[in-house]
């Protein structure tokens, strides 16, 4: 990956976490829900707002320990295990402390990003980071990410709480 690609995947993570362009970003898409909006469930096999942040949650913590080098503990979790249970529509602190794990993930995971790009692309500026992960796995979690922001999205406006100009 060239520092113009590392340069492009930031302003992508920028715009999936707060800077709004060409979609909404999750800061946004989160803004104002109670527990009992991210617990509701439009109905059929669609998850809950709750169950899509638990799932990005948990494969944004994977990027995290790519980009710091820690080492993770083989969980098992199938990827619709990832999604969890819809959550309990009560219980305004497990909610709160959800949306505000999505948010730092956003935050550290950003801030690895940008730490890499000050020390160029040097061996020693990427750490234990392989090319592979920037130029294959990033893009592809950026997009994977977008594409959930953009449910949540939906999910309110099914919901009859998303106003446009939000």
């Amino acid at each position: 990956m060239s520092s113009y690609g590392l340069k492009s995947l930031l302003l992508q993570v920028a715009q999936n976490e707060n800077n709004e362009y060409w979609y909404v970003p999750l800061s946004k898409a989160l803004s104002g829900l109670s527990a009992e909006m991210g617990a509701w469930k439009p109905g059929g096999s669609v998850n809950t707002i709750w169950q899509t942040l638990n799932h990005m949650n948990y494969y944004n913590q994977k990027i995290l320990n790519k980009l710091t080098g820690n080492k993770e503990a083989k969980d098992g979790l199938t990827n619709i295990e990832t999604f969890g249970s819809p959550g309990d529509p009560s219980d305004e602190t497990a909610f709160a402390a959800t949306c505000q794990k999505a948010e730092n993930l956003y935050s550290l995971i950003r801030k690895e990003l940008e730490n890499m790009e000050k020390k160029g692309l040097s061996p020693e500026g990427m750490g234990t980071v392989d090319q592979t992960f920037l130029t294959e796995e990033l893009p592809q979690w950026v997009q994977h990410d977008a594409y959930h922001i953009g449910q949540i999205v939906l999910i309110r406006k099914l919901r009859g709480d998303w106003k446009n100009n939000q």
